[in-house]
Parts: structure tokens; C-alpha cells; sequence
């Protein structure tokens, strides 16, 4: 968990544009990520959320 916060937080100090960086990371599953229909949807939902949600969406 800590090199990736890391290597996130060098990424934004040296980043020169305004462009957002993200890191998602997800505790509780392993490194192919959760598993399940459910989990397809809950994953997908997410990233629907923050395209609107950096697009000026509101509900």
C-alpha cells in the first residue's frame, strides 16, 4: 500500500498541468481487484460518479 502512495503523491508534486490524479485502491480485495457481478457493478457505478462528478454533473 505505501509505494504506490508514494509514487501518487511524487507524480502530483512534479505534475505541471491541472489535470486530476487519482489513486484508487481497493483494501479489500487482491490484485485482480473484487470478483462478482456485483462487484462489476458497484466498480462501474464508480467510475460513472467521478466522470460526472469531474464534468460539472450535478444530480
Amino acid at each position: 500500500f505505501d509505494e504506490p502512495v508514494k509514487y501518487a503523491a511524487k507524480l502530483r508534486y512534479y505534475k505541471k498541468d491541472k489535470n486530476i490524479l487519482l489513486l484508487k485502491t481497493e483494501m479489500k480485495a487482491g490484485h485482480g481487484g473484487k470478483t462478482g457481478r456485483d462487484a462489476n457493478i458497484e466498480e462501474l457505478a464508480l467510475e460513472f460518479s467521478f466522470i460526472l462528478k469531474i464534468s460539472g454533473i450535478k444530480n
